[in-house]
């Protein structure tokens, strides 16, 4: 009898025991979790505020943001569109534990979307599922800075410049209070134009017109994985040129450009595009009190032709005029964060 109790006292104590172990390793309430709290981590809302990153705080501005989460099956699981102000700590609640996909849009309204509507429109690339946003009329891109400036200046009107981000998260069983942190590293889906002017002239001239070749497209892919050999642009997508001035009843024209000074005329954001796709190069051309310079390619310095504008890009051209000649240079630069992996739209 007093081995039995011996052997019962044991079992007891070492049960004592474990429970102490397994106090350690969980928080009271968080036993067999099955769904987690994500915290989303938004490094673009700090760039909107630094004065050390290439662009104003205007461009790097969200607005809205549009989370849809779907899980393996491609069901959804959360589509809500959340305000600016709803962003600094914003927490979603009861992630189902397991993978997820994450889709997130900056700003959609810049590019005339509302998914709360529905209008996902995909295409399948070749297997790939890409999703796609139609711009026929052009209407939000190509946009002058100047446009962009004073549209988002008005809190009626600002809608800023479309961001994406893509990807899987694996969400773990919440074992704390804190919840998981996700981060969402938007891309911008628009590439940004600068041109820069100077002439060899004592006197100041007026830059009456600009022309653009015909390499400004009307839709674009809102997603992009690293090395993809899809161009962000559509397969159909249609090219214009296009052209400011005072022919046009451009605002700003014509432009003052002080004599043997180089100043920064015109920029204008763009949805990318690529070369192969519009079959002839790209081209610039200008019209001033000097005289009219036919639009020609587009060469840098070591004379090679720009094959392609791709999106959170910037593409700085310079512009020399002297003694009736113009020439052209460029340069190509990323803007911000650099793309990153993300999978099919399904």
């Amino acid at each position: 009898m007093i081995k039995k109790f011996n052997k019962i006292c044991s079992l007891l104590s070492a049960m004592f025991f474990l429970s102490l172990i397994g106090g350690c390793k969980n928080t009271d309430g968080f036993e067999n979790v099955t769904t987690t709290d994500l915290r989303l981590n938004i490094p673009m809302l700090e760039t909107a505020t630094r004065a050390d990153v290439d662009g104003t705080e205007l461009e790097n501005e969200i607005y809205t943001l549009r989370v849809l989460i779907v899980d393996k099956d491609n069901k959804p699981l959360h589509n809500v569109l959340y305000n600016k102000d709803q962003l600094s700590n914003l927490i979603i609640e009861k992630v189902p534990v397991g993978s997820v996909q994450f889709w997130v849009i900056a700003n959609e309204a810049s590019v005339g979307m509302n998914y709360d509507e529905g209008g996902w429109t995909v295409d399948d690339v070749n297997g790939v599922k890409k999703l796609r946003v139609n711009d026929t009329e052009r209407k939000y891109f190509p946009k002058r800075g100047s446009e962009f400036d004073t549209e988002n200046s008005n809190e009626k009107t600002k809608k800023g410049l479309p961001m994406t981000w893509g990807g899987v998260v694996e969400v773990v069983p919440q074992t704390s209070e804190e919840p998981q942190t996700v981060n969402i590293n938007l891309v911008r889906n628009v590439a940004k134009i600068n041109m820069y002017v100077k002439h060899s002239y004592d006197k100041e001239i007026q830059l009456t017109n600009v022309s653009f070749g015909p390499f400004m497209s009307d839709c674009i892919y809102m997603f992009k994985k690293t090395g993809e050999s899809i161009p962000d642009v559509p397969s159909d997508a249609k090219y214009s040129r296009i052209e400011y001035g005072t022919e046009f009843g451009s605002t700003g024209f014509p432009i003052s450009l002080p004599g043997k000074t180089q100043t920064r005329t015109l920029t204008i954001y763009v949805y990318p595009s690529f070369s192969t796709v519009t079959k002839e190069p790209y081209t610039l051309g200008f019209e001033s009190t000097l005289g009219n310079f036919p639009e020609k390619p587009i060469l840098n310095s070591e004379g090679k032709l720009i094959t392609g504008i791709q999106r959170n890009t910037i593409l700085d051209i310079y512009v020399t005029i002297s003694e009736n000649n113009l020439s052209l240079d460029y340069k190509v630069s990323e803007w911000g964060e650099e793309i990153i992996d993300v999978p099919d739209f399904n």
